[in-house]
């Protein structure tokens, strides 16, 4: 089993991703909970800047660096995931992806769901809405819409 950290430097955010959060790079937290979870045997971290590999380096991340044409904001989640699986020596039985953008994972939670038996093949971490989906809104032409009409 290996974890996935995707954390691109660009973004509307500037270095959102190594943004400090209780003394610790926001990527570090995805990497220090991976490593106490205990289930994970691998730690990758798939970026394309050196100061976000060095940060990975330090806290104990393997650091895949990713071509430019994954790198924008509309690059989905499979072209990272395909980079990495394409860059590795073995194909995992199964992956975790860690977003350094959701830092505050317990490891005990996260090592009882990916050690779940069954017929499964990756982890995502998510979490309840504490609205309704009908209340989320998105900009269309430079005016708020709801997401279903």
């Amino acid at each position: 089993m290996i974890a996935i950290i995707p954390a691109r430097s660009g973004s509307s955010l500037k270095d959102k991703n190594i943004r400090p959060l209780g003394g610790y790079p926001l990527l570090a937290w995805s990497v220090i909970a991976s490593i106490l979870c205990g289930e994970i045997e691998s730690i990758i971290l798939t970026t394309d800047s050196e100061e976000y590999a060095e940060i990975g380096r330090r806290y104990g991340a393997e650091i895949l660096m990713r071509p430019p044409e994954i790198c924008h904001a509309s690059a989905t989640d499979i072209t990272y995931i395909k980079h990495a699986l394409e860059n590795l020596e073995t194909i995992p039985e199964r992956i975790v992806i860690l977003r350094p953008t959701t830092p505050l994972r317990d490891p005990l939670v996260l090592n009882k769901n990916v050690g779940l038996p069954g017929n499964w093949t990756a982890v995502r971490s998510v979490h309840q809405m504490k609205e309704s989906a009908l209340k989320c809104l998105r900009m269309e032409s430079g005016f708020l819409t709801g997401l279903w009409f």
